[in-house]
């Protein structure tokens, strides 16, 4: 067991040594560590030392017993000052309580006194360590418990509807980062299971296929909610998480054979909006991509993206009677898509930076105005090409991929397979 670390002060040498004679060294567990004749070097000593226990004379040059107390238990809370004094005055006792000295003891002081007084200092420090190794080891069961703890309070936040300031201050406590750019989005998507009686192990094993999926990735928060649904909390703009959520579909299904249905919100401004987004993503579940089959002619896909063409561009006229001036916006938007299908880069971040407005409001406006996500008008716009192209009997999957901008073959594929429920191939018989 390691020894209590002692100091002495007293600007006269000889009580110094009487005092170092008087205290029972071996019956204590101490350690003289350090002998000074005033308060300031006594300060200097303290920082270096940080003793267990300082025997001080009230009156030093320089700076007196209470006042180096003060200074010392301010910087080193768990050091015990015992102060000697010759002067049987209340005033000196009050002031010594009043700053926190642990004992005040009287000049001469006897050894049995002064033993009396540290072991008592000792005896509150043991106490002040076991409950301080109590709360460390609460504090570490606790810092292992945050992942869990962190996922039960964000799943409270989802569905509680009320936000304040408390909030804030319990996501940073829970070690949730907010992301506080200009064009910061606070959005939702959602991951159901369809079909299975027992989704708990399921559950599990999609629940870490996401997390791995996130993992490099800043303000993105994984968890379950109430209904056991694997719920992304994305509050970082440059994540298109409607794509991520369709790469992460085939990963899945493609790995486990587990049939998923997914949903994702818009983009809102803040986390103050976080409930508004988890009940739209919630709404969404299963809604996306609700373009129908094709039936044995070939042409109910058509049909229905003419359909989908035509109530999103009666929907934009409707709405650009009241908001003109978005209306003339969101058509600029359309035609750029539209012209820029083949582009590397049609993320909701460009088209945001490009017609200046912060990626929520493009996200807003989109569902104002079309009823549909920006992701869901992008892939049917894509879709309704790729049908053109397909006339063309000898273009190659390559070359219509790199028209409509999805270049991979193999994502291509399975990217149309999900939009019409057949793939690249028998669609070509079905036309031919």
């Amino acid at each position: 067991m390691s020894k209590y670390r002692v100091i002495l002060i007293d600007d006269e040498m000889l009580i110094r040594k009487l005092v170092r004679m008087k205290l029972d060294v071996d019956g204590l567990n101490l350690e003289i560590v350090g002998e000074y004749s005033n308060g300031q070097e006594a300060l200097e000593g303290v920082k270096e030392i940080n003793p267990d226990i300082v025997i001080s004379d009230i009156c030093m040059p320089e700076e007196d017993g209470i006042s180096f107390g003060e200074k010392c238990i301010k910087a080193f809370p768990n050091t015990k000052v015992i102060i000697l004094t010759g002067f049987d005055d209340f005033d000196y006792v009050r002031r010594s309580l009043k700053v926190g000295v642990f004992d005040y003891l009287m000049k001469p002081v006897q050894a049995d006194e002064l033993n009396a007084a540290v072991a008592r200092a000792v005896a509150q420090i043991e106490k002040d360590n076991e409950k301080k190794k109590l709360t460390n080891e609460i504090l570490d069961d606790i810092n292992s418990n945050i992942p869990a703890l962190r996922s039960i309070y964000l799943a409270h936040v989802l569905q509680d509807g009320k936000w304040d300031s408390n909030y804030a201050e319990k996501l940073a406590r829970y070690n949730v980062e907010i992301n506080d750019s200009e064009d910061a989005i606070l959005q939702v998507g959602m991951i159901a299971i369809k079909e299975v009686a027992d989704k708990s192990m399921i559950g599990v094993n999609i629940k870490n296929e996401i997390s791995h999926f996130f993992q490099n990735e800043k303000y993105i928060e994984v968890l379950s909610d109430a209904w056991g649904r694997i719920v992304v909390i994305n509050n970082n703009e440059k994540v298109p998480l409607e794509e991520c959520f369709e790469i992460i579909q085939q990963i899945i299904e493609t790995k486990y054979s587990y049939n998923i249905e997914y949903g994702v919100s818009c983009g809102y401004d803040g986390w103050e909006n976080i409930h508004e987004a988890y009940v739209e993503a919630v709404d969404n579940l299963g809604n996306t991509h609700d373009i129908k089959e094709i039936d044995t002619n070939g042409m109910s896909v058509k049909q229905s993206l003419e359909k989908h063409k035509m109530s999103m561009h009666i929907s934009i006229e409707k709405q650009s009677v009241n908001n003109p001036d978005k209306g003339q916006v969101m058509r600029e938007i359309i035609d750029y898509m539209r012209s820029n299908l083949g582009s590397s880069d049609l993320s909701q971040t460009h088209i945001s930076e490009k017609f200046g407005m912060s990626v929520s409001s493009l996200n807003r406006s989109f569902k104002s105005f079309t009823g549909r996500t920006y992701v869901d008008v992008l892939s049917m716009m894509r879709l309704n090409k790729m049908l053109e192209l397909l006339e063309d009997g000898n273009m190659k999957d390559r070359d219509i991929g790199e028209e409509i901008g999805i270049p991979d073959p193999h994502y291509l594929s399975i990217w149309f397979k999900k939009m019409t429920g057949v793939s690249v191939t028998e669609y070509r018989n079905t036309i031919q």
